[in-house]
């Protein structure tokens, strides 16, 4: 999935441990004979991929619930969702000290590639 390759060169190949997808809307579903479920075992190939991919670590939540009672027990549901992203990494959440790691080691990937390719360039240079 091309937006987990982007979060992945952006944040560091381990993003995707720290990663859960939020739906949003909810509320559309109550009134639906199609249920979240369902929809997911659809044609929705990149979506099972993404999912996939964050061990289908998601949330569903209704942004338009007026009740307190419902708010509370989806911000409860998240909350602990991120609680056992953080305790299966180790109870390290992701920090800017893992994205620091993560930007220098891309740079000094992006620096050996720009090496190997000036090096390339001196050969067919001196040909």
């Amino acid at each position: 999935v091309s937006v987990v390759k982007d979060l992945q060169k952006l944040f560091g190949p381990r993003i995707i441990n720290y990663m859960v997808v939020i739906f949003t809307g909810g509320d559309e579903w109550l009134n639906s004979k199609m249920t979240l479920e369902d929809y997911l075992t659809g044609p929705t190939r990149e979506l099972q991929e993404l999912l996939r991919c964050c061990n289908s670590r998601m949330i569903l939540l209704n942004n338009k619930t007026a009740a307190e009672e419902d708010r509370e027990k989806q911000r409860n549901e998240l909350l602990k969702k991120i609680d056992n992203i953080i305790t299966d990494n180790g109870g390290l959440p992701y920090s800017n000290e893992l994205f620091r790691k993560a930007q220098a080691m891309s740079l000094k990937s992006k620096k050996e590639k720009e090496k190997a390719l000036a090096e390339q360039f001196r050969h067919l240079k001196d040909e």
